[in-house]
């Protein structure tokens, strides 16, 4: 059973990680903890974050293509039930350390839910996305990302109303990963090769795209403020737009070695925790974009 665990593990890295690669490997499952470790300097800010990974599984069970396959095994529920485990090991310490067991309890529930749960067929759902960049419709519909759309408004919605602010910061911080998550797809260099648009000109077509796609999820989010009357809150509705362009840019600067982008983007969202090393990611933007800008250009003219 443990062979079969460590075997689907190793599929599912090898979709963003080198081949064969262990010091990627090593240098990410690193990273991953040290992500564990940050959340639990700030445990009492941001406790409730770490059910963020167990809606990530569930969103990943959802959409697992080798369910069928693994049901051949009679102990296919307790295979996935380990893995899930493994996924969420650094979160589940943290829980254990701080004693929270209806925390712990609560996010072992929503794992088992997943696994039990029928897998219900949805129809088609029209996206209004532009189709500049194709990624935002195959993300949403391959990930069923309108399903986790409400929790971020459900969660601003308490949070105002009880005036929370964990839940206000966690509403922000979903709708923000949502929009960045478009991003982790990649399109052929093909493609970069045989545009029109000179390499300048189609990242800021990528830029100005994505910003009025955000604005898909970004709408709710102020109806909703305007709803509850928390308009001071509407200062920080720009601050959504900067993780989803940071990733973007991570995107096309390292466009070839997607594993570094990712350690960059775990930095991102550790320093965001880290409030005082915020203003140092906004700094590094321009030096982003012209290093993002400089590859694209490498990548278009290599054809000539």
């Amino acid at each position: 059973m443990f062979q079969i665990v460590t075997r689907l593990i190793e599929i599912r890295l090898r979709k963003f990680l080198p081949p064969k690669d262990k010091t990627a490997v090593v240098l990410f499952i690193g990273m991953y903890f040290f992500l564990a470790y940050l959340l639990n300097l700030k445990y009492e800010m941001f406790q409730n974050y770490i059910f963020l990974f167990a809606i990530e599984i569930f969103t990943y069970h959802t959409n697992r293509t080798d369910l069928e396959l693994l049901q051949l095994n009679k102990k296919y529920r307790s295979i996935l039930f380990i893995e899930y485990l493994c996924y969420s090991l650094p979160f589940l310490l943290i829980l254990v350390l701080h004693l929270n067991y209806i925390q712990l309890s609560l996010y072992l529930i929503m794992i088992a839910a997943a696994i039990y749960a029928p897998r219900a067929q949805t129809k088609k759902i029209k996206y209004p996305f532009r189709l500049f960049d194709p990624f935002w419709h195959i993300s949403f519909r391959k990930n069923k990302l309108w399903f986790v759309l409400p929790l971020p408004l459900l969660l601003l919605y308490m949070g105002a109303t009880h005036n929370n602010d964990n839940l206000i910061l966690a509403s922000f911080g979903i709708s923000a990963l949502l929009s960045s998550s478009i991003f982790n797809n990649r399109e052929p260099i093909q493609f970069i090769k045989a545009t029109v648009f000179e390499p300048k000109k189609y990242l800021q077509h990528i830029i100005k795209n994505s910003a009025i796609n955000s604005l898909m999820i970004i709408i709710p989010t102020v109806l909703v403020l305007l709803i509850v009357q928390k308009t001071a809150l509407l200062l920080f509705v720009p601050l959504l737009f900067i993780f989803p362009i940071i990733n973007m840019l991570l995107k096309y600067a390292y466009f070839k070695n997607q594993f570094i982008r990712q350690i960059y983007f775990l930095f991102v969202i550790g320093s965001c925790i880290q409030i005082y090393l915020a203003p140092v990611i906004l700094l590094l933007l321009p030096y982003l974009y012209k290093k993002a800008v400089t590859n694209l250009q490498l990548m278009h003219y290599a054809s000539n």
